[in-house]
Parts: C-alpha cells; sequence; structure tokens
C-alpha cells in the first residue's frame, strides 16, 4: 500500500478498524525509512513530528488530530532523499 492509501484508510476508518490503520501506517513508515539512507535534518525533524503526532492520535482519536498527522507524513515524505 502507499502512503496515500493508508492515509486514505485511516481517514475512513470505523473507531473499531483505526487501530488496525494506525498499525498499518507504523509499519509502513518503518518500510519507508528502512528504504532510505539517513536524511537530511529536515527529514529527521519531520520523523520526530509524525511520531509525535502519530501519539497524540492514537490517544485522543480526533479528526484534528488526524489531519496533522496526514499533513506530516506528506511533509515526511517530500523530505526523504531519493532511494540510493
Amino acid at each position: 500500500m502507499s502512503v496515500r492509501e493508508h492515509l486514505k484508510a485511516l481517514y475512513h476508518t470505523t473507531e473499531a478498524d483505526s487501530g488496525r490503520a494506525v498499525h498499518a501506517l507504523i509499519k509502513w513508515l518503518e518500510e519507508a525509512r528502512e528504504s532510505y539512507e539517513e536524511g537530511t535534518d529536515e527529514g529527521s525533524e519531520a520523523a520526530e513530528d509524525c511520531v509525535r503526532l502519530l501519539h497524540t492520535y492514537t490517544k485522543t482519536k480526533s479528526s484534528a488530530a488526524r489531519q496533522a498527522l496526514a499533513g506530516a507524513i506528506e511533509h515526511l515524505w517530500d523530505t526523504l532523499p531519493p532511494k540510493k
């Protein structure tokens, strides 16, 4: 699944399914991180933002937290260097 597919799944989940969507998103983030070499400082900060916002979302399950997480993931994706 692509990041956009994971985000779409996260946006459209029921309360009961949101845990599975978050778990899938975490797995995707880990795989993406492993497939890239060490990123820029901006990439490191973006990754930290994703982790922080993911924790916020899992605690609150709020729509605003979901949207903030989606934006942070999109930013992280944009900052990652190309695969070598």
